[in-house]
């Protein structure tokens, strides 16, 4: 009964532990792509997309991911908290006694929050590097003529083009494109057609 709860218990560790180790991997790879990308009124005008997938999309999955590791990690201290509570003990009841890994992982922790929120570096030349990447984006990408274009309908946009919204859905049905009426949105127009924002508006306004 003994061998049979120890090896029960090792077999919840284990799990546990591929759990960790997977979704650590995929939190890394949304990271890297979240990173790299462009923001978003960038993203959502030119469609960007990695494998398939949209900013949006890399970015829920970084969510979901997240809060099920947060999840794991408080079941496994549950189920280990005999061992965990290890590093606070102390030989005499009633003291603390920190471990030297404690005292060592929590100072790693506070040196990262302290030096991120004071802009230091090595901290700050992580979020230049990410400015900058997401600058080159800004400035080699085509840009929408008024922020978030792509939410707004025809009959909204109109004005910030100079073109009346029933010409401009003239010219899109012209190309070939569906579009119910001049109260649609840019964004669902372009999404209906399979086809990026920046793209349909390059028919509405050819340069």
């Amino acid at each position: 009964m003994r061998n049979e709860h120890t090896e029960a218990r090792l077999r919840r560790r284990a799990l546990t532990t591929m759990i960790l180790a997977i979704f650590f991997l995929i939190l890394g790879a949304t990271g890297v792509v979240l990173y790299a990308s462009p923001r978003g009124r960038v993203a959502n005008w030119t469609d960007w997309s990695v494998l398939g997938l949209t900013k949006q999309n890399w970015s829920a999955i970084h969510i979901t991911t997240a809060t099920l590791i947060l999840v794991v990690v408080v079941i496994h201290l549950i189920l280990n908290w005999k061992v965990f509570s290890f590093y606070f003990r102390s030989s005499k009841p009633g003291n603390l006694n920190l471990k030297r890994e404690m005292v060592v992982a929590v100072s790693v922790a506070v040196l990262f929050v302290v030096g991120t929120v004071a802009d230091i570096p090595p901290f700050s030349t992580v979020l230049w590097a990410n400015e900058r990447l997401k600058d080159y984006w800004e400035e080699s990408s085509e840009r929408a003529p008024v922020a978030h274009a792509e939410e707004l309908a025809i009959d909204e946009l109109s004005p910030s083009v100079g073109i009346p919204a029933e010409e401009i859905l003239s010219r899109l049905h012209d190309a070939g494109f569906e579009a119910a009426d001049t109260s649609a949105r840019f964004g669902e127009i372009a999404a209906l057609n399979g086809v990026s924002p920046n793209a349909l508006f390059e028919v509405v306004v050819p340069h």
